[in-house]
């Protein structure tokens, strides 16, 4: 599939990625050249089964725990204990696994896209630092991608839905001091103007409803309206 597609372009509302194809280390990869909004951490799980060694790379570290239906749909179980050992998956994002202890992959049995990403971490110190509260234990992330198209050759979820269970880990005092920072951003954004507060949903794409949904400990849902390739 990477020999034919060049580039491809994912559109959602407020933010448009475009990503294209480079070869490292006799392997293709694509990486993300030019964005309207902020880059989406979503997309990462879903990047990382385009590179070519990555499944190369479970087969090595992954421990297979069976099949399980997620969403009524058949999935292989993938268990990596340590996930800094995943080398193509960090290097095609540029990052470092800083905080994951685990990760578990569900992959679909029909074309082995993921149906679920989960994975255990422990933030780092400095990625607490200056927030109006703070977590010691683990978190559980958990990443849905359904809604599955192929268009021209590349198959890409149009649906993925992020939560996590930050909120159930803050002591009560803390959750409600988020709580109370969403009402009050809730109600500035209310008496701005209208020009104004389309101008500030605009300028920070999903950023604004993420940030909505981290608050209320709901989860965070993103649509692709429109997948281009090769142009």
């Amino acid at each position: 599939m990477a020999q034919d597609i060049r580039s491809f372009t994912v559109e959602t509302e407020g933010e448009t990625n475009r990503y294209e194809r480079e070869e490292e280390n006799g392997r293709y990869i694509y990486r993300i050249s030019n964005a309207s909004g902020p880059a989406s951490a979503d997309d990462m799980p879903v990047m990382g089964f385009l590179d070519e060694s990555y499944l190369e790379g479970l087969k090595e570290e992954a421990v297979y725990e069976g099949t399980e239906s997620i969403d009524g749909v058949e999935t292989h179980v993938l268990f990596v204990e340590d996930p800094r050992r995943l080398e193509s998956y960090a290097s095609m994002e540029g990052q470092e696994f800083q905080g994951l202890e685990s990760m578990r992959f569900y992959l679909r049995t029909d074309n082995l896209m993921p149906a679920r990403f989960l994975f255990n971490a422990v933030l780092p110190e400095d990625a607490m630092e200056g927030a109006p509260f703070q977590i010691d234990g683990p978190i559980t992330f958990q990443v849905d991608f359904r809604d599955y198209r192929t268009i021209d050759g590349l198959v890409y979820p149009f649906v993925t839905e992020m939560s996590n269970d930050m909120m159930e880990q803050m002591p009560e005092e803390q959750r409600q001091r988020m709580q109370q920072m969403r009402a009050q951003m809730e109600a500035q954004m209310e008496q701005m103007p209208p020009e104004q507060r389309q101008m500030m949903e605009e300028r920070m794409g999903d950023q604004f409803a993420q940030m909505q949904a981290m608050m209320s400990g709901e989860p965070v849902r993103r649509t692709v309206t429109n997948v281009t390739v090769n142009e």
